[in-house]
């Protein structure tokens, strides 16, 4: 079968095959766009970590109190409380 009339048509769809042929490799070489989220609780979890980080050693005047009762050996805790604090935090983990 022989196509008469317009050749100009042929070098056109030639060019495209080629450009597409390119099209089709950049696309194959390039590597996939990747994006990261963070959820709203991983926001507010770095915004906390960030204030306490600012706020630095509050509690030191309690740390050093504790810390000489124990080198005295005056450091006493209530085994009660030590039992009722544990159960706080398992009852804590479970409703949340």
């Amino acid at each position: 079968m022989k196509i008469s009339g317009n050749n100009n048509v042929i070098p056109l769809i030639q060019q495209y095959q080629k450009e597409e042929g390119i099209r089709k490799e950049a696309r194959k070489n390039s590597a996939p766009v990747e994006t990261v989220g963070l959820s709203t609780k991983a926001k507010e979890a770095y915004a906390i970590r960030k204030i306490a980080q600012e706020l630095g050693d509050v509690r030191a005047d309690k740390i050093n109190e504790l810390k000489g009762r124990i080198e005295a050996g005056t450091y006493d805790v209530s085994g009660e409380k030590i039992a009722g604090k544990i159960m706080e935090e398992a009852l804590y983990d479970i409703l949340t």
